[in-house]
């Protein structure tokens, strides 16, 4: 075997022992938590929170049992049995001005980029079982937002507190009985609605999640992987096996020089050394890179490609310039 070819071998062996099959690898369970944590989708239960209140205050503020400023025996207008079917409503509307399918989308992207970062981290072995577990946990998420709801007061029961809050004989007039009615009846409105809303948002979420879990990404990342995985043997058997020589050992630590990343920088890994070595390739082929659809709006896009036969050109590439 010439000099050459034991170089990009001795790259080879490099490329499959500290990027695509990395021993030091996180369990896929941590892996999956890790790509778990980028969904957040607590502004949504921030904000759908928030609006439920903002149209408490709008529509049933204790205001809304006055007169002039005062507590009035009469039920205003404003708080008519009909009221909570138009703050339904209006809250309906709310949910549906964030779109599911875009908020997937958005999530999806967000999903991708960290099973990207994910796999240069942890190379391949453990991703497809990792991706399995986050389909899994976001399965359950669905599930777990589908049990939360809750059965507001009737309708029936409210009916009854309208009627007796719109009762105004005269004696009631005279007596002021009819207030402690109609505040029953406003305090049955408020709770009705915010129960009401607050199953709409967790019913939100359930299909939010649920429309994650049946993305198509994630049967396209797992045929990657499959495919990677089956690159990553065949790259290991076409490596022929040979002797140690130190002096193109030599040869080969000055173009890949992992070793003085170990001198020069503290609690480094092979990994993280070998890794910096590519990141090097990349950005001095920055062009080749994005011409080859692995760097996209500046971020890598190697692993996430279902196209592997441009992790193979990549290395290829590689193999070439040392």
């Amino acid at each position: 075997m010439d000099k050459k070819k034991y170089l990009k071998n001795r790259f080879k062996r490099d490329f499959l022992q500290y990027s695509l099959l990395q021993e030091d690898s996180l369990p896929a369970k941590e892996i999956a938590e890790k790509l778990y944590g980028v969904i957040d989708l607590n502004w949504l239960i921030g904000q759908g929170k928030q609006e439920i209140e903002s149209l408490c205050n709008k529509h049933l503020s204790f205001e809304k049992v006055k007169v002039e400023g005062k507590l009035s025996n009469e039920l205003s207008q404003e708080l008519g049995y009909d009221l909570k079917d138009k703050i339904i409503a209006e809250y309906q509307n709310y949910l549906d001005s964030h779109s599911t399918d875009e908020i997937t989308t958005a999530i999806i992207s967000k999903i991708e980029r960290s099973v990207e970062l994910q796999t240069w981290s942890n190379g391949i072995v453990n991703m497809q079982e990792a991706i399995k577990l986050l389909l899994e946990r976001v399965k359950n998420s669905s599930r777990s937002y589908g049990n939360l709801y809750t059965a507001p007061i009737s309708e029936n029961d409210i009916l009854e507190k309208f009627n007796k809050a719109k009762e105004n004989t005269l004696l009631e007039r005279i007596q002021g009985n009819n207030i402690d009615d109609i505040i029953e009846y406003r305090s049955a409105l408020m709770e009705y609605v915010r129960v009401s809303c607050e199953n709409m948002l967790y019913a939100k979420l359930k299909e939010v999640y649920a429309s994650i879990a049946i993305d198509a990404t994630f049967e396209c990342l797992q045929s990657n992987f499959n495919g990677l995985s089956q690159y990553a043997q065949e790259l290991k058997s076409s490596i022929a096996d040979c002797e140690t020589n130190e002096e193109w050992d030599k040869e080969y630590n000055r173009l890949v020089p992992t070793d003085f990343y170990y001198r020069n920088v503290e609690n480094i890994t092979a990994e993280h050394a070998f890794h910096m070595i590519l990141l090097q390739f990349f950005a001095k082929n920055e062009e080749w890179m994005i011409k080859n659809e692995l760097l996209v709006n500046g971020e890598l896009n190697v692993y996430i490609n279902q196209d592997n036969i441009r992790v193979q050109n990549l290395l290829s590439q590689i193999v070439e310039n040392i």
